[in-house]
């Protein structure tokens, strides 16, 4: 279930929708967050890091699987500095993409996603 819920947001994100502008750059930058990752690596934590995109406002991240694998600790740093922890919602190994979830204390800025059903 997890990985066709990663899939299905995974196809929104790259098929943009025909009818409406593709989001400015701006708008879009907002949206993008750093984690830092505390992962066991040949028998030791090592610290990683990677990016992902907010795709719901209450705190839903896209990012890709292999960023988070392994992880012991993830943190999301937001463009505005707040730091929240995140937990895994599910991944997708065969499109190296993943969810993750933070719980903010507002609502976040979103990256537009487009439409699969107007491929």
């Amino acid at each position: 279930m997890r990985m066709i819920v990663v899939g299905l947001v995974l196809a929104a994100l790259v098929a943009p929708a025909a009818a409406q502008p593709l989001p400015a750059v701006e708008s879009v930058d907002a949206a993008v967050v750093h984690l830092g990752v505390l992962l066991e690596s040949g028998g030791r934590l090592v610290r990683g890091s990677g990016s992902g995109i907010i795709v719901e406002p209450d705190g839903l991240i896209l990012t890709a699987a292999h960023v988070i694998n392994r992880a012991r600790q993830i943190e999301v740093t937001l463009r505005s500095g707040d730091i929240y922890p995140a937990t895994v919602v599910g991944t997708d190994p065969v499109f190296d993409s993943a969810l993750i979830k933070i719980t903010p204390a507002a609502p976040l800025p979103v990256a537009a996603l487009g439409d699969a059903g107007t491929l």
